[in-house]
């Protein structure tokens, strides 16, 4: 997974903040790239565009190792306490939302 960050304007606070998406590339049968929108984060105006990428990287280790148990102990994914927080709430997001699965 990745992030996609655009500049939109924020209607609750009246000016452009980032919106973040967290997408998933993957190529077709024909060698076409394609992206998927795995899950719309929205504003977040008390995460900076690095913390998302760190985020993202570590709800990318939790995916592909989904079916392992704890690939670390904790603290090892290097978030912070706030940080490791936000990934819980998206993961949920995304199992509600189907768009991972956890099942083997």
């Amino acid at each position: 997974m990745h992030v996609n960050v655009q500049l939109r304007f924020n209607s609750a606070t009246g000016q452009e903040a980032p919106y973040y998406r967290l997408k998933e590339s993957y190529r077709d049968v024909r060698g076409h790239v394609h992206s998927l929108i795995v899950l719309n984060i929205g504003f977040e105006p008390c995460l900076k565009p690095l913390q998302v990428k760190r985020i993202a990287r570590a709800l990318t280790m939790r995916f592909q190792h989904r079916h392992h148990g704890s690939l670390f102990p904790e603290n090892k994914d290097g978030l912070s306490h706030e940080e490791r927080l936000f990934a819980e709430r998206y993961w949920q997001r995304m199992l509600a939302k189907g768009r991972i699965t956890c099942s083997i």
